[in-house]
């Protein structure tokens, strides 16, 4: 059986990676709605269509944070 310090290291480290990915995810929605809205101004469609494909990279990030907290 695991001694009760060990767990709560465990814990802990857990806890940084949910805040540590929450952050990033909240900084990339930021930037995505940036870039967003940057695609939306662009009346060139092959630079808006460029830029709606990084938006669309960013995607497994979210996949990620989801599956630490077992959301589908």
């Amino acid at each position: 059986m695991l001694e009760k310090p060990y767990l709560m290291s465990v814990k802990d480290a857990i806890r940084d990676v949910r805040k540590t990915v929450t952050e990033i995810a909240k900084q990339i929605s930021e930037t995505r709605r940036e870039v967003q809205a940057l695609a939306h101004d662009l009346k060139i469609t092959p630079l808006r269509n460029i830029l709606l494909d990084e938006i669309k990279l960013r995607r497994p990030l979210t996949k990620l944070r989801r599956a630490l907290w077992g959301e589908e």
